[in-house]
C-alpha cells in the first residue's frame, strides 16, 4: 500500500523506477515546523539592510539550510518582481568553495563567483526578474586572470550597483574560516567591508564551527543577526512535556510527510514508535539526511517492492559517521549557549542586585524629600 496521505503525482504511478526517484530527489519541497520557523525567520528580515546587514544561519549538517537559500533567493525575487526594472537583480546565490590544500583563502577565486553568480542567475528566475540577457555582457574567462585581487573586488562592487543587487546569500560559509587565526580575521574584514561599500544585505549560512569564528570580530557580530536552524531534539534531557510533545510531532510531521512523498509501497511498520525512534537516531533529528536515507533505499528497489523498516534502515549512513554528526550537534549547541548573561555580570564583576520595593508612583517621580540649601 502507500502512504494513507499520499503527495506524489498519481501520474507518476504510470511511469518508470527513474522518474520515480527524480521526483523523491527533486520534485517536491517539504514543509515541516523546524523548516518553516527559520524560513519565515529569513523572509521576515530581507531587504532591512539597516536593521539586519548581516545574517547568520547556522545548524547542523543536513539540517535543510541549503534549501533555506534557495527559497530565500526564490522569495527575494518574488517580492520583487513588480518594482524591478530590466537589467535588475535582486539577490545572488553563491557556494563558498572548498579549496583543500591552500594557506589562505583566495579572494580572487571567490570575486570570480561573484561575477559568475551576478552574470548567470537560475534561468526560471532570470525571466521573472525581467533581466536582461547578461551573458554578452559577461567578462571574459581570459581577461579575468588578468586582474588583480582589487581590480576584481572593483569589478564587483561596480556590477552590484549596475544591477542593484540587495541581498547576497554566501552558502557554506565555513569553508573560509578553515585557515589561520590571522587569515580568517582578515576575511572578516573582507567581508565587513564589502557589505558596508555594497550596501548588501548578506545572509552567511554554514556550520557550527564557521559561522561561530565570526564571534572574533565584534563590529560582525554587533552588525549580525544569528539564526539556529535546530535538529528535531527528542532526547530525555528536555523537562517540558509540551516541548517534549512538539519535537516528537514536529519529527513525526516531517518523517510521514516525506513518506506520502515515495511513490511506492511502503510497510505500515514504517511508522511504528520503534521504527520511529530508530529512524530518528539514524538520522540525528535531520531531516535532510533522512530523506537522503529514504531516496537511497527506494533507489535499490523494483517498482514492485514494499519500502520495510530493514530496507531503509540498511541505507542509513555509517554508525561512525552518524556519532560524528551527533558530536558536532551537541558541540555546536553549547558553542551557542555557552555563554548567559549571568556569566557577563560574575565576569565584569557587577553583582546582581536585588529587585527594589514596588511602588505605585509614575516612572520619573522621586521621593518627598528636602533637597539640600547650597
Amino acid at each position: 500500500m502507500y502512504h494513507n496521505q499520499a503527495a506524489f503525482p498519481e501520474e507518476l504511478l504510470q511511469q518508470d523506477k527513474e522518474n520515480r526517484v527524480d521526483y523523491f530527489s527533486e520534485g517536491f519541497l517539504l514543509d515541516h515546523p523546524k523548516f518553516d520557523q527559520i524560513l519565515n525567520d529569513v523572509i521576515s528580515r530581507l531587504f532591512d539592510f539597516k536593521k539586519y546587514p548581516i545574517i547568520k544561519i547556522t545548524g547542523p549538517t543536513g539540517a535543510g539550510k541549503s534549501v533555506v537559500c534557495k527559497e530565500s533567493l526564490i522569495t527575494c525575487f518574488n517580492k520583487s518582481a513588480s518594482s524591478m526594472k530590466i537589467g535588475d537583480l535582486p539577490a545572488i546565490y553563491v557556494e563558498v568553495p572548498a579549496l583543500g590544500d591552500v594557506t589562505k583563502f583566495p579572494w580572487k577565486m571567490m570575486y570570480k563567483e561573484i561575477l559568475e553568480a551576478l552574470m548567470h542567475p537560475p534561468v526560471d528566475l532570470l525571466k521573472q526578474a525581467k533581466h536582461s540577457d547578461q551573458s554578452k555582457n559577461s567578462p571574459n574567462v581570459f581577461s579575468l586572470k588578468s586582474l588583480s585581487e582589487d581590480e576584481l573586488r572593483q569589478r564587483v562592487i561596480e556590477r552590484i550597483r549596475e544591477m542593484n543587487v540587495q541581498v547576497i546569500i554566501l552558502d557554506e560559509i565555513q569553508h573560509m574560516f578553515v585557515y589561520t587565526e590571522a587569515n580568517v580575521k582578515h576575511n572578516l574584514d573582507v567581508l565587513k567591508s564589502l557589505t558596508n561599500i555594497s550596501k548588501c544585505q548578506f545572509i552567511l549560512v554554514g556550520t557550527y564551527e564557521g559561522i561561530e569564528k565570526i564571534h572574533w570580530n565584534g563590529q560582525n557580530s554587533r552588525r549580525s543577526t544569528n539564526l539556529h536552524f535546530r535538529h528535531h531534539d527528542l532526547s530525555d534531557s528536555i523537562k517540558s512535556k509540551e516541548i517534549a510533545a512538539e519535537e516528537y510531532n514536529g519529527f513525526l510531521t516531517a518523517y510521514s510527510g516525506l513518506l506520502a512523498h515515495v511513490p511506492f509501497h511502503l510497510s505500515t511498520e514504517l511508522l511504528a514508535e520503534n521504527n520511529i525512534d530508530e529512524a530518528y537516531v539514524r538520522c540525528a533529528g535531520c531531516i535532510g539526511i533522512l530523506k537522503e536515507m529514504i531516496e537511497r533505499a527506494i533507489d535499490s528497489m523494483s517498482i514492485t517492492s514494499t519500502l520495510t523498516p530493514s530496507l531503509l534502515f540498511e541505507h542509513s549512513i555509517s554508525s561512525d559517521d552518524i556519532e560524528t554528526i551527533w558530536d558536532e550537534i551537541k558541540t555546536g549547541e553549547a558553542m551557542l549557549e555557552r555563554t548567559s548573561f549571568s556569566d557577563i555580570r560574575n565576569r565584569i564583576g557587577m553583582k546582581k542586585r536585588k529587585p527594589g520595593k514596588k511602588t505605585n508612583k509614575p516612572v520619573g517621580v522621586r521621593d518627598p524629600k528636602r533637597d539640600p540649601i547650597c
